[in-house]
């Protein structure tokens, strides 16, 4: 089973997103002040510059964005892991202090790759440094598979290059919420996502 470990924003944040990329008016072709396509962020982080939010009219109902109810943020992704391994996987969670309370917030965001492989990403501000690390570090005294790349809390919204969706994350500032739990998350290529459990 293809498993991962992550934390879902509520209903009520992950609506205000869909809604900045959706809904709100025009965004008078201001440039994104993207870098690169390597993980850096649109706008420096605590840069409020006013911008005119959402996508540009003309993208309504054309923009191929990521489905809102698979939304999440990414704390360790497993991969494949045999069926029976599952009671050891949940183990190493069970030993994970969830710092329950801690404020989260989508601001801005990002792109990971270029061209076919770009990935466009809201970005989370909140300390979950120290919370991914420690799952990492459960995950790896269990003997349990996961990546290991730099960890840029994020939430993807397309897989694909769009200037008007990039545009609409430049100043993007979504509603606060606290954190009440992690979850192990089933990805099933033909049914989605199950959480198995949370913590």
């Amino acid at each position: 089973m293809r498993l991962f470990v992550a934390v879902f924003p509520p209903d009520d944040v992950r609506r205000d997103l869909h809604r900045r990329l959706t809904v709100a008016p025009d965004s008078g072709g201001r440039p994104s002040g993207v870098a690169d396509g390597y993980g850096r962020p649109f706008a420096a982080p605590g840069d409020d510059r006013p911008v005119s939010p959402g996508l540009p009219r003309r993208h309504r109902g054309e923009v191929r964005l990521t489905a809102i109810d698979k939304w999440h943020v990414t704390l360790a992704f497993l991969g494949e892991v045999p069926a029976e391994r599952l009671p050891d996987v949940e183990r190493a969670l069970d030993a994970v202090t969830v710092p329950k309370g801690l404020e989260l917030r989508l601001r801005g965001g990002g792109q990971f790759g270029r061209d076919r492989s770009t990935v466009l990403w809201a970005a989370v501000d909140g300390e979950l440094g120290p919370l991914h690390a420690q799952v990492h570090e459960r995950l790896e005294a269990a003997g349990l598979p996961h990546d290991d790349r730099a960890f840029t809390p994020h939430l993807t919204v397309a897989y694909t290059q769009d200037a008007a969706v990039r545009r609409a994350l430049v100043g993007y500032r979504g509603p606060s919420w606290t954190l009440h739990e992690i979850a192990l998350v089933r990805s099933d290529p033909n049914e989605g996502y199950t959480q198995l459990r949370t913590w």
